[in-house]
C-alpha cells in the first residue's frame, strides 16, 4: 500500500496572504520508496514551495527490521533546517530521528504535514511530480487568473496579440484556421500549426504536423515543455511565454542556492595580524662568554660518564625556544634550575644522574662521620 501524507492549510490565514498552504493537498508515494526528502528544492521527493522551508529541510526514512528487511515503520529526521522540524511540541535536533505513527503531525516551520502512514490508494491524491505546481497554484488563487500562463506576440505581427491559458489540459491552437485561438493569415503557417496545453507539470508545446515547423529558443522541436521566458518562432511570428507558476518556482530555487554558504572550507581564511604593541618583544639576554684558561690553571678533569663528541657527526640544529626557556631569560632566579637550552636529552639525563650520585655520596659520608663521632664519644665515656 502507498504511503500517504497530507499538506494542511492554516485556518488563521487567507489564501495568498502568506507563504503557507492555502488548501489541503494529499500526496501518495509508491511502496517501493525508502526515503522521502522534504524541502524547497525541485529535485526532492516532496517539494514544498514555501519560503519558510529550507532547501533541504527534513526527511522521512523507512525503518528496517532487526533482520535488515524493509518494514512499514517510518522515522522523521531534521536536516539542519532554518525554522526547525517539530513533532507535537518537541523540536527535533539536527540528525535526531523519531518514530512516526499514523495521525502524527510534522510542523516544518509554519507548514504542517499530516502523516497518515500506509493506506489504500485514495482518489484525488496528487503525484509527487505535480504537487509543487498545485501548491503554487493555491498560493496564487487570491488573484484570479494571476497564475495562468500568457502567450504574447512580440514580433511578426502589426497588432499585439496575447493569449491567456486559463484552462488546464485544454489545447490552445495557433494557425491560419478561424477556429484557432490565435489566427494569423500568413502563408508560412499551417491551418493548425501548433498547440499549447497548460498541464500541472507546465505548458507543453506540440507541433501539429506543420510544414515549416516550430522553433523554441533557436532549436527546432516537435514537442517541448516550456519554461517561463521561452521564445517560440512559428513562421514569421515570434512569441514569448510568461508562466507565473514556473517563475515562482525558479525564484524560490534561486533564493535557496544563496540561502546558506556550503559547509566545510569555503575559501581562504583571513590572516590574523597581531597588533604592533603585542608583536614587540625584548631581545634575549646574551650569555656571558666562557673564561679563557690560564697557563697556570691545572687541566680540567672530565668525567668518564660524560659522552665524548664525535668529530664526524654533523652539528645539531639549533633547537626552538620553548615558553619555559623564554621565561628563564626574564627570570634569572629560575634559569639556574633548568638545563642549558643547547643540552641534548642524553647529556641532561647523565648530568642529573651525576648530581644524584654526588648527593648520595655526601649523605653517606655525613652519616659515617656522625656514626664515627658517636662511637668515639661512647669509647671515651666508658673509660
Amino acid at each position: 500500500m502507498p504511503l500517504r501524507l497530507r499538506v494542511l492549510p492554516r485556518a488563521d490565514e487567507k489564501p495568498g496572504e502568506e507563504q503557507i498552504p492555502a488548501t489541503e493537498r494529499i500526496v501518495e508515494f509508491d511502496d517501493t520508496v525508502d526515503e522521502i526528502r522534504i524541502g524547497r528544492r525541485s529535485d526532492l521527493e516532496l517539494t514544498l514551495p514555501f519560503k519558510a522551508l529550507s532547501g533541504l529541510h527534513a526527511r522521512l526514512l523507512r525503518k528496517r527490521t532487526t533482520s535488515g528487511e524493509r518494514g512499514h515503520a517510518w522515522l522523521v529526521e531534521d536536516l539542519d533546517s532554518k525554522n526547525g522540524t517539530f513533532v507535537g511540541q518537541k523540536r527535533l535536533k539536527e540528525g535526531e530521528q523519531r518514530l512516526m505513527f499514523a495521525g502524527d503531525r510534522i510542523d516544518l516551520g509554519p507548514v504542517k504535514v499530516m502523516f497518515d502512514g500506509h493506506a489504500a490508494p485514495m482518489s484525488g491524491a496528487e503525484g509527487t511530480a505535480t504537487i509543487a505546481r498545485r501548491l503554487v497554484n493555491d498560493l496564487l488563487l487570491a488573484s484570479p487568473g494571476a497564475g495562468a500562463p500568457t502567450l504574447s506576440v512580440i514580433s511578426g505581427s502589426e497588432q499585439i496579440e496575447t493569449l491567456k491559458l486559463l484552462d488546464r489540459e485544454r489545447p490552445y491552437f495557433i494557425g491560419r484556421a478561424k477556429t484557432c485561438d490565435l489566427c494569423f493569415q500568413y502563408d508560412e503557417l499551417s491551418r493548425q500549426h501548433a498547440s499549447f496545453t497548460r498541464t500541472w507539470n507546465g505548458v507543453v508545446l506540440r507541433d501539429q504536423g506543420s510544414k515549416n515547423g516550430v522553433v523554441v529558443n533557436g532549436v527546432k522541436v516537435t514537442s517541448q515543455r516550456l519554461s517561463d521566458g521561452d521564445e517560440i518562432e512559428i513562421g514569421p511570428l515570434k512569441l514569448r511565454l510568461l508562466d507565473p507558476e514556473d517563475k515562482y518556482l525558479k525564484d524560490l530555487e534561486g533564493g535557496d542556492r544563496n540561502e546558506r554558504a556550503p559547509r566545510g572550507d569555503s575559501g581562504p581564511k583571513p590572516e590574523v595580524v597581531m597588533p604592533a604593541a603585542m608583536a614587540v618583544s625584548l631581545p634575549p639576554r646574551p650569555a656571558p662568554p666562557p673564561p679563557e684558561p690560564s697557563p697556570s690553571d691545572p687541566p680540567r678533569k672530565v668525567s668518564r660518564l660524560a659522552p665524548r663528541p664525535d668529530p664526524a657527526a654533523p652539528a645539531p640544529a639549533a633547537p626552538r625556544k620553548t615558553p619555559a626557556q623564554t621565561l628563564d631569560v626574564f627570570h634569572p632566579a629560575i634559569a639556574p634550575r633548568r638545563p642549558p637550552p643547547d643540552a641534548k636529552p642524553n647529556e641532561m639525563h647523565e648530568q642529573t644522574m651525576i648530581k644524584r650520585a654526588r648527593k648520595t655520596m655526601y649523605f653517606a659520608v655525613t652519616v659515617l662521620a656522625i656514626i664515627l663521632i658517636v662511637a668515639v664519644v661512647l669509647v671515651l665515656g666508658s673509660e
